[in-house]
């Protein structure tokens, strides 16, 4: 009996253990739960505590006025945008509740096309929240015209809402031509008070949209997102906004100017150069879709630019279109592209090392590309007689390119402008002239050598018309 107790003692007392160690993992997990939820409860607690920082208030409350009134806005704030793709592309993943509305800065920038939406009942609901206002407007550009004086219109281009000390600024665009979206600029404006007649004060010229400059963007598509919790329109394709901006300046052309010169000797309006000016801008059309299809950045050069900075339009007695390329944008697409486009391949001169010049026609107009290269301060393009094999260098000063409209397209000129002009024409490019030696004629031409006879057959290549 006494083995058969000690047996069962055993067993009893394995039991106990197994009861124990249950009770213990029991008021452990237990324990962890009520941890958990307490954790959960504190984590809830500071949430409910969490008080947004002025900017987001402001963007939040403008977003929900705008769309209470059916105000089409979207957000073109650069920083936000940069953060939001890097965020969504994964190359810059950011935490936090409040990720890319909450920086701490000072403005929010935001744009509209057209300033039929900003309503009057808009703004005295903007008003009646708190935000003080005021408004840039500016003439109406799209009413400029060479063929007569027409009152200057006055159109809204910059609103700016202040709500404590957040500024929302809000750049108003406009479609011009059917093909792009402009802004004016606030720093050049007229400005009117908003309800209490105060102006809001701040460094205009320091905003990215308008300070010193108007702007010329490509037309969007744009998107609806939620940033930190807010509903927000965006641009579909951000990066392609944003690489956009630092060459977005634009230069309208000097009607005022082009009305002295016509004045003075007279338009042709003839049919033969309305024409003419049809066909030109039919190539120089295509010209720039092949050129734009491919990412080749170029500006109108020579007498085409001539005609834009003296006439605002194309020179009726000119006899081709010139373009400009800098040699490093050159890659080996530039001639299937334009080909692509109906525009047959007349003469290559030159090569890509040195004074290459490609030339296109179609429907009896000629479209030159003249390749640019940089030498310090300077730069410059060749031309090559292909009679002789004499070779010229027309030289330049460093400039930047800027966007106008010609013939109702956005192109490139140089900017600025008028040190091109005289370099290419002299000081006197203000004078009518019919007859033109391009080898002679330029104040910027130098000789430049002669080509081997033995690069003829690749430097000097001609091809019939087809």
């Amino acid at each position: 009996m006494g083995k058969v107790q000690s047996q069962i003692l055993q067993i009893l007392m394995a039991f106990g253990a197994i009861f124990v160690v249950f009770q213990i993992y029991v008021f452990k997990s237990a324990w962890m739960n009520e941890d958990d939820s307490d954790k959960e409860r504190n984590e809830k607690k500071r949430s409910d505590d969490w008080t947004p920082p002025l900017d987001y208030i402001t963007v939040e409350a403008f977003t929900s006025i705008a769309k209470e009134y059916k105000v089409p806005l979207f957000l073109l704030e650069p920083a936000i945008l940069e953060s939001v793709w890097a965020h969504r592309t994964g190359t810059r993943p950011s935490k936090g509740r409040c990720r890319f509305l909450c920086k701490g800065a000072d403005s929010t920038t935001f744009g509209v096309i057209s300033a039929q939406w900003i309503t009057q009942n808009f703004l005295d609901a903007m008003w009646r929240s708190g935000f003080r206002s005021s408004l840039s407007k500016g003439s109406d550009p799209r009413l400029l015209s060479v063929n007569e004086l027409v009152p200057p219109s006055v159109i809204p281009q910059h609103y700016f809402f202040q709500y404590q000390a957040h500024l929302i600024h809000l750049v108003v665009f406009y479609e011009r031509a059917g093909s792009y979206l402009w802004h004016g600029t606030a720093s050049e404006g007229e400005w009117e008070p908003g309800h209490d007649g105060q102006f809001l004060w701040f460094p205009v010229k320091s905003l990215q949209f308008g300070g010193e400059r108007e702007g010329a963007f490509q037309k969007m598509e744009f998107a609806d997102i939620k940033i930190d919790g807010v509903s927000l329109t965006v641009p579909k394709h951000p990066m392609k906004l944003l690489q956009q901006v630092p060459n977005s300046t634009f230069i309208e052309c000097n009607y005022q100017q082009a009305r002295e010169f016509l004045t003075e000797n007279g338009m042709d309006d003839t049919p033969k150069a309305a024409d003419f000016r049809s066909r030109a801008r039919a190539i120089l059309e295509r010209g720039m879709m092949a050129l734009d299809g491919i990412g080749v950045p170029f500006w109108i050069s020579s007498g085409t630019c001539l005609g834009w900075f003296r006439e605002c339009n194309i020179i009726a007695h000119s006899v081709d279109v010139d373009l400009g390329v800098r040699i490093r944008d050159y890659n080996d697409k530039v001639i299937p592209a334009m080909e692509s486009q109906g525009l047959q391949l007349l003469h290559l001169f030159g090569k890509v090392e040195d004074s290459f010049e490609l030339s296109f026609a179609r429907d009896s107009i000629k479209l030159d590309i003249f390749f640019f290269y940089d030498d310090e301060d300077f730069i410059w393009n060749g031309g090559t007689d292909a009679y002789t094999g004499e070779k010229y260098q027309y030289v330049f000063h460093q400039f930047n390119l800027c966007w106008t409209e010609l013939v109702g397209l956005r192109v490139r000129i140089p900017c600025p402008t008028l040190p091109y002009i005289e370099a290419n024409y002299g000081t006197e490019w203000d004078q009518k002239v019919t007859q033109w030696d391009w080898k002679e004629s330029p104040p910027n031409v130098r000789p430049n050598g002669v080509w081997e006879m033995e690069e003829w057959p690749y430097v000097i290549q001609t091809f019939p018309i087809m």
